[in-house]
C-alpha cells in the first residue's frame, strides 16, 4: 500500500534523488523509496553477530540516552556509549555476565565488557550504523 506524505529532504537526501532519478528531473517517491529497500538490505546484511544478550545490553546502553544528531558522531561515540552503559547501568552488567541480580556481580573481573568492547572495535562503519539501527528499533517498538 502507498501514501502520498509530505516531506521536507535536507540537501543531501534531495542530491541523492537527483543522482539515483533516471530522467533529468528528481523522482522523489521512486528514488526515496529504493534508498529505504536499500538501507534495509544493507542493514539486515551487516548487523554483526551478537548474542542475544549482547544484543539486549547494547539496547540497555541506550535507554535514556540521548543520541548525537549526526551519525558520524553516533559511530564515533558508540564503543562510549557502551562503555559507561556497563559502568553506570546494573541491568548491562547482568546481561552481559548472565547473572540473574546485581547480587550476583559480586567478583565480577569487568571482561565480558572487554570481550563486548574489543568486538566493538573491530566493527566497520556500516556494522556500527546496524548496531545503531538495532538499538532505535528496540526502543521505538518496532524491532
Amino acid at each position: 500500500m502507498t501514501i502520498k506524505k509530505s516531506v521536507r529532504l535536507s540537501d543531501l537526501s534531495e542530491r541523492l534523488c537527483l543522482i539515483l532519478s533516471e530522467t533529468g528531473e528528481p523522482n522523489y517517491s521512486g528514488t526515496l523509496n529504493k534508498i529505504a529497500e536499500r538501507y534495509e538490505t544493507i542493514i539486515g546484511q551487516t548487523l554483526p553477530d551478537l548474542t542475544q544478550n549482547e544484543k539486549l545490553a547494547i539496547c540497555q546502553c541506550y535507554n535514556g540516552y540521548m543520541k548525537p544528531e549526526r551519525v558520524r558522531d553516533q559511530i564515533a561515540a558508540l564503543e562510549f556509549t557502551i562503555s559507561e552503559g556497563y559502568q553506570w547501568d546494573d541491568n548491562v552488567k547482568e546481561l552481559l555476565i548472565g547473572a540473574e541480580s546485581a547480587d550476583d556481580l559480586l567478583g565480577n573481573d569487568g571482561s565480558e565488557i572487554q570481550t563486548l568492547l574489543e568486538k566493538v572495535r573491530s566493527w566497520t562503519i556500516p556494522e556500527r550504523i546496524a548496531v545503531i539501527d538495532m538499538t532505535e528499533r528496540f526502543w521505538n517498538g518496532k524491532n
